[in-house]
């Protein structure tokens, strides 16, 4: 049975993501797991399909938290997200732009960046990584920038410990850098990553199949 979208336990009612109901339950039951909110002139919202119940399901990347999108490897398009979202924010100018792409499934993001046009750092070997990770962890607070990780798994495997740690270390404190973390992974367990990197994604969205989205908290117990 499908679940709908529901906001983490340990996590306050996040108006980051948001469904909206598209048809109405056969039931008649109300579906208690919409955090609504007026959304601001300059939010930047990104559509994510619906989830087993029929609702359609949003993140707003102006909202300042991070997010993790877990999604099979065999995803027709397993790029779109963060091709929305990188977009949406060059065309909006609403974030400096980081992305670590080791499978260069976004590379045509390296020409904004050679060209000094709104991405701040496109990197994709262990190397250049490593060195965009340190530029972000020296930094500190700033303007708002936006950290894409195009395969979260990939990227900590080719990164050696001093970078991991550096990285684990970003997301964890995201929020006091005006730093939002999003990343896409096909490995669902914590404990392959660094300890404390997953549960430092406020919001995770889980592509089932087709359409089909469900949120989970940062642990991957359904709800």
């Amino acid at each position: 049975m499908a679940h709908p979208v529901i906001p983490p336990t340990h996590r306050s009612c996040s108006n980051a993501v948001r469904s909206h109901s598209g048809r109405p339950r056969a039931d008649n039951a109300r579906i208690n797991t919409v955090c609504r909110s007026q959304d601001r002139a300059d939010s930047l919202v990104i559509p994510f399909g619906r989830d087993g119940e029929g609702n359609t399901v949003a993140w707003t990347v102006t909202a300042g938290r991070n997010l993790l999108v877990h999604q099979r490897d065999t995803e027709n398009f397993p790029n779109l997200p963060l091709t929305l979202m990188a977009t949406g924010v060059l065309s909006r100018r609403t974030h400096e732009l980081f992305v670590a792409d080791p499978h260069h499934r976004h590379h045509w993001l390296a020409g904004y960046r050679d060209a000094g046009d709104g991405v701040s750092s496109w990197a994709a070997t262990p190397d250049e990584i490593g060195r965009m990770l340190a530029e972000l962890d020296s930094a500190g607070a700033g303007p708002q920038r936006l950290l894409l990780l195009a395969g979260l798994s990939t990227t900590i495997a080719k990164l050696d410990l001093p970078d991991r740690e550096r990285l684990t270390r970003l997301v964890t404190t995201a929020r006091t850098r005006n730093l939002t973390v999003v990343a896409t992974s096909s490995d669902h367990g914590a404990r392959w990553f660094p300890d404390g990197l997953i549960a430092a994604f406020d919001d995770v969205l889980v592509r089932e199949s087709g359409c089909s989205t469900v949120y989970r908290n940062p642990l991957g117990r359904e709800e």
